[in-house]
């Protein structure tokens, strides 16, 4: 029976829309290492913004930061991110510096000494002269994962500016958020699945 329901095509049909739970958390870097979550945000109106958090390895903010970029793709929305993250880090010497961001493309651009796209490439140059003066890992986390990233990269697009946060200064709601990250909370993201 599975066999020919496996001949006729039929098992995917109805296999192809199961999705099965996932848990994605936000994990801490490492003692002496702090933690770069960065997101893009791209709009309908084809305007995009970015923004992030840096945390040291207890999961405290050191800061939060949010930008407006106006028209421009939604890479190079999240790569001025990373870059934002990287440069606030080498102005307070943070040299050990984990970057986590949702976007897989990104993640590869930042990881490889690929100039990328001509669009992107002077943001990848200055982020790539970065890696060779700090020591850095670049690694992908969900969305569901990255949630308090998120919230700064929609609040750059809300507040159509430029600015840096203190830790101590977040307010509101991205308070839980990041308290649900610190204490290692998981989302839920469903997989496409399989059942056999």
């Amino acid at each position: 029976m599975l066999e020919s329901l496996l001949k006729t095509g039929i098992l995917n049909q109805i296999t192809r829309n199961l999705h099965s739970p996932v848990a994605v958390t936000w994990r801490k870097p490492k003692d002496g290492w702090h933690k770069i979550n960065t997101d893009g945000a791209l709009k309908d109106s084809g305007q995009a913004a970015g923004g992030g958090v840096i945390r040291n390895h207890l999961g405290e903010v050191s800061w939060g930061f949010y930008d407006f970029y106006g028209t421009c793709s939604i890479l190079e929305a999240e790569l001025r991110a990373v870059e934002t993250g990287l440069r606030l880090c080498w102005q307070n010497n943070l040299n050990k510096v984990w970057v986590e961001v949702d976007s897989i493309a990104a993640m590869l651009l930042c990881n490889q000494k690929n100039k990328g796209h001509w669009e992107v490439q002077y943001i990848l140059e200055s982020i790539h002269q970065n890696v060779n003066k700090m020591e850095i890992q670049f690694s992908h986390i969900w969305r569901e994962g990255n949630k308090v990233a998120d919230w700064f990269a929609n609040k750059g697009y809300n507040e159509k500016g430029f600015k840096i946060i203190q830790g101590t200064e977040i307010q509101g709601i991205v308070r839980g958020l990041i308290r649900m990250d610190k204490m290692s909370m998981a989302s839920i993201r469903l997989v496409k699945g399989r059942i056999c």
